[in-house]
């Protein structure tokens, strides 16, 4: 409403039942006299607002609604700490429900059960939700399309997003006249009917793994880390020689009254070796705040000179401990994970068991393993944890309330189990571990017999380029439009309004009748009756000289006209300080033009 003016923020003592927004009286004036008169309630007029005459998007009032990941300008989720405000109200992520409710939308259907199927479009209502799913997929993992797979990625990706959000914000409050956010809402619990949407409990009441990764989050100790690559230049003149190093960031949290005194352990792995390094130092956690912990270099990653290099997958574990109890843990993962070689099943040693009570699983491994989702055949288990990094020496117990005494097969899903060609044997306290799709069902590629683009072979060896630019010539149509032509992502959006304002910049330029480049300054010299010139026909030498000598007195009379110095006066002012022949406006008329220089 602020954009169509029938909203004037800055408004707070007008008559608003005389605006055009008469309701704004109820919430801004009736209701909160209300409560304020019956109750000592606190009441927030509306949401978002920031009030003070502020707008809805201002950060440091009032409540914002971020949605710039997933919707706006779909940023990564691990910029929510600058996507951040006083309170963070809303923000979302989309992530399939349980499999069991995807398979209950389709009633048996078979032939309806992959991501794209009408059936499963008809169980999402949000605007654009393909892409928007996808291009984060794609941006972040290597992920098939089988149901199973799709239903996973999309769920660690929900977790991982809305835990980065609680992570990075719970950071934000760090003390007093720091508490640059003061609280977040996430968007949302559950839903009405069974759907893929940004709950995180669906529709039957069936936890996601970001309800897990949220909690997480929540507890009264948390720990956290970011991982952001510096890049120094040797010089600020050349863009040739740089370092590149990997800055590692660790913080913690307390969200009781009095401080906390604790140990923070934090332990490398480089997950293509046996290369590990281990430290520990005592820390206080300051009462209801945030604590910086650790700033230094990421543990066993060189430095890079060139951007060709490949950094080492290292994953940097860090637990807070009050003697020998867990207080909080988190394991940072180098990202993008699409970029991670995750080891065979066999060589990472990850193991499931059932102890004696029947319902308490232990987790344990040799090899780091990321976003572990356990699951079992038939009924769902109630379970106290998922969306789980483990770590070697640090096992992790899970209760499983409706395990039956360890009759049911525990599977255990995660990117590392993908890479499995075989599954160990199952047993019902065993370690099942359940690749996510096989690879005998992947699409076969069939390679054209003959190299791209050749024409050699017409049929049916013709080349890939040469089919495809055969086909659209043929099938051409002109007056048609694809819904999608039009679409294009932010980064695009971006760039084809810089190359616009670089056209229109020229073209301005030309039009007001400079007669120089904007870009060298050379002068713009017609040559008289070039036009008439063949360019097809051979001219010798003396006609060349002749077009030169005049070209060249046609360039003299014009600097003479003009006052414009010769080549011994522009050598002479190189060695003058252009404020004593110019004034600054002058020697800077290109300004305007800005947008046609990088």
């Amino acid at each position: 409403m602020k954009s169509l003016n029938i909203v004037d923020y800055a408004d707070e003592h007008s008559d608003f039942r005389k605006t055009e927004f008469p309701a704004r009286h109820i919430y801004e004036r009736l209701l909160p006299e209300v409560v304020q008169t019956h109750s000592n309630i606190f009441y927030h007029r509306a949401s978002p607002y920031s009030g003070q005459g502020k707008p809805t998007t201002d950060r440091t009032l009032g409540d914002i609604h971020q949605w710039n990941v997933w919707h706006g300008s779909q940023e990564p989720w691990h910029n929510w700490d600058i996507l951040a405000g006083r309170h963070a109200f809303m923000c979302g992520r989309q992530g399939y429900p349980d499999i069991r409710t995807v398979d209950y939308w389709l009633g048996g259907d078979v032939s309806e059960r992959f991501p794209q199927s009408r059936t499963n479009n008809n169980h999402n209502k949000a605007d654009g939700f393909e892409r928007r799913l996808e291009l984060y997929l794609m941006e972040n993992f290597k992920h098939a399309f089988d149901m199973e797979s799709y239903v996973y990625y999309t769920q660690i990706m929900q977790a991982e997003t809305l835990a980065s959000a609680y992570r990075l914000w719970r950071r934000n409050w760090a003390g007093r006249g720091k508490e640059y956010t003061a609280g977040a809402l996430v968007w949302q619990i559950n839903d009405c009917w069974p759907v893929t949407s940004w709950a995180i409990v669906d529709y039957f009441l069936r936890p996601k793994p970001a309800y897990f990764s949220i909690a997480r989050e929540l507890r009264t100790f948390t720990v956290g880390m970011t991982r952001k690559e510096k890049t120094t230049f040797a010089n600020d003149r050349s863009a040739a020689d740089f370092t590149i190093e990997s800055v590692l960031e660790i913080w913690g949290t307390n969200s009781t009254l009095s401080e906390k005194h604790a140990t923070l352990e934090v332990t490398s792995f480089d997950l293509e070796s046996d290369w590990t390094d281990n430290w520990a130092k005592q820390v206080i956690l300051t009462a209801n705040s945030s604590t910086e912990l650790f700033k230094g270099k990421v543990p066993g990653q060189p430095e890079r000179k060139k951007l060709s290099e490949v950094p080492k997958v290292i994953i940097v574990s860090a637990r807070l401990l009050d003697g020998q109890t867990v207080l909080a843990r988190y394991s940072n993962w180098p990202e993008p994970f699409k970029y991670i070689h995750f080891p065979p099943v066999k060589d990472v040693g990850l193991e499931v068991e059932v102890d004696k009570d029947k319902e308490t699983v232990t987790l344990s491994t040799k090899k780091p393993v990321k976003g572990i989702v356990l699951d079992v055949e038939g009924d769902q288990v109630e379970w106290s944890d998922q969306a789980i990094d483990l770590v070697p020496g640090d096992p992790q117990i899970i209760k499983a309330k409706g395990l039956k005494g360890g009759e049911k097969k525990v599977k255990a899903f995660s990117p590392t189990t993908m890479s499995a060609t075989t599954t160990p044997n199952e047993s019902p306290i065993g370690t099942p571990i359940q690749p996510l799709h096989n690879p005998s069902l992947a699409a076969q590629v069939v390679v054209p017999q003959a190299p791209l683009g050749s024409v050699a072979n017409q049929a049916p060896g013709m080349g890939a380029k040469a089919l495809l630019a055969k086909k659209m010539a043929k099938n051409h149509n002109p007056a048609y439009i694809s819904p999608t032509d039009n679409l294009m992502t932010p980064v695009t959006q971006k760039l084809n309004a810089a190359r616009k304002k670089h056209f229109t910049n020229i073209s301005k330029w030309i039009t007001e009748g400079h007669d120089s480049c904007p870009m060298c300054r050379r002068f713009l010299v017609e040559v008289q009756g070039s036009n008439d010139v063949d360019n097809t026909e051979e001219r010798d030498d003396h006609n060349l000289a002749e077009e030169l000598e005049a070209a060249l007195s046609r360039l003299r009379q014009l600097r003479e006209e003009n006052g414009i110095p010769g080549p011994n006066d522009i050598v002479n002012g190189l060695f003058i300080s252009p404020s004593a022949s110019r004034t600054e406006d002058e020697y800077d008329d290109r300004a305007q033009y800005s947008g046609m220089y990088s």
